[in-house]
């Protein structure tokens, strides 16, 4: 099966899946998995936790992680796949279908001060937090 066709597919069989209805867990503050489909949150930069080059961003990306799981288990969410990431992640916006107006996740985490819009490109997070920042 081509890659465009299985993309499609995957969309069709997650999108819109309540967070109660699907299988699905948290890697880090900008990934998770739906019915074993890893997705990484389009629009999103969470420190890292897993590969952290400091404590600080380790203890950083551990606040995303746990704030983005507690808004999956607490809201009811749909998926839109946009595409693949670098690493052949589907790539996805998740979008808050609750919400009174159209609200993404990496929104809610923006707005929640424990991740960052993603900017194209890895950030320092270490030297980032150590200013201050986030």
């Amino acid at each position: 099966m081509n890659a465009a066709l299985r993309l499609a597919v995957t969309a069709f069989a997650i999108i819109s899946t309540p967070a109660l209805a699907a299988d699905w867990h948290v890697i880090d503050g900008d990934t998770i998995v739906v019915d074993q489909e890893r997705i990484r949150i389009a629009d999103l930069d969470a420190p890292e936790t897993h590969r952290s080059h400091c404590p600080a961003e380790r203890e950083a990306g551990i606040r995303a992680q746990d704030a983005l799981a507690q808004i999956l288990a607490s809201r009811t969410w749909a998926i839109d796949p946009v595409g693949t990431d670098r690493y052949g992640r589907t790539l996805a916006i998740v979008w808050l279908s609750d919400a009174p107006e159209r609200r993404s996740v990496a929104a809610e985490m923006t707005a929640e001060r424990v991740a960052l819009p993603w900017i194209g490109r890895t950030r320092d997070w270490c030297a980032l937090l150590a200013s201050g920042g986030l």
